[in-house]
């Protein structure tokens, strides 16, 4: 018997923390498909949406939908995206099949 995916449901606000290291966590907040913010807080013991309200984001990065997926990864809630943390950086592609 096949055992059924779950299916992870992106929504703008979704607070992720990632297990860098043991005992080391980094936070992000999904804002749209090609745009993730990640906080400019890090931990050495897993904290709570509640404990990164009114962050700013230290940068911000495509992340694909599976990375959100990965063992490392856990949703640990949902929250207001700060007007400052949604605008989307200046980007420029530069590859082959650009053109760029």
């Amino acid at each position: 018997m096949l055992e059924k995916r779950k299916v992870l449901r992106l929504k703008k606000g979704d607070i992720f923390r990632w297990r860098i290291a043991d005992g080391l966590y980094c936070y992000a907040q999904y804002i749209e498909p090609t745009l993730t913010a990640f906080f400019s807080k890090y931990s050495t013991g897993p904290l709570e949406a509640k404990d990164l309200i009114d962050l700013r984001a230290a940068f911000k990065l495509c992340v694909y939908k599976s990375a959100f997926k990965d063992e490392n990864s856990e949703k640990i809630g949902n929250m207001a995206v700060l007007a400052e943390n949604e605008v989307k950086p200046t980007t420029f592609k530069q590859d082959i099949i650009s053109g760029g």
